[in-house]
């Protein structure tokens, strides 16, 4: 009988120490921070939002200041996660497939996209990649097949080649535009004949 109680009076303990759920509705912004309505400090915690029982979206505070947000698939899986400081994006930015595998993900700071930027195939086999200073790309530019085979390599000035699935080099790029064909043989052809290969 004692364990009984027990259980119950740690039951109801339980209960009365969990925090109060608000959503983005429970708060206002006063000076470029949140705060609960009507509360006197900056806001630390979460918020969640909902549709029916379903969590859609959770935002995470610390002294008024958006950290983290975080959007979710019906199915429970992250859709969007983006990290926050003093009201831009700092840090990560990563979008997710609907199965949960990582989709892109980005770096910023202060809004401006600085660190390498990479996209995913949905089963995790890395699609593309670059890296930004700035805003501005430096660096190659690089895409691959689902095989990981590189299938594109570029400058930041856009020069560069596109490739077969088996590594030859398939045409030249100078500017962003395509120069030059070949064939898996490694010959100069036309575009039309460097597509019947593809095909």
């Amino acid at each position: 009988m004692k364990k009984i109680v027990l259980l119950f009076m740690c039951f109801f303990f339980l209960l009365g120490c969990q925090e109060k759920e608000y959503s983005l509705k429970n708060l206002e912004q006063r000076e470029g921070l949140s705060y609960l309505k009507g509360g006197e400090e900056p806001y630390t915690g979460q918020t969640i939002e909902r549709l029916g029982k379903e969590i859609i979206a959770i935002n995470v505070f610390e002294k008024g200041d958006q950290i983290l947000g975080t959007t979710f698939y019906p199915n429970g899986n992250k859709e969007y996660e983006i990290q926050f400081k003093n009201g831009k994006e700092n840090g990560y930015w990563r979008q997710y497939f609907f199965n949960g595998q990582l989709d892109y993900e980005t770096y910023k700071v202060d809004g401006i996209v600085n660190g390498m930027t990479k996209s995913y195939y949905e089963d995790g086999q890395l699609k593309s990649e670059k890296n930004y200073v700035d805003n501005k790309i430096i660096g190659d530019v690089l895409s691959y097949y689902e095989s990981g085979q590189i299938k594109t390599k570029f400058d930041s000035l856009g020069n560069g080649f596109t490739y077969f699935e088996d590594g030859r080099v398939r045409s030249k790029i100078e500017k962003e535009k395509e120069v030059a064909f070949y064939n898996k043989k490694g010959e100069e052809v036309s575009y039309e004949e460097m597509k019947q290969e593809v095909e």
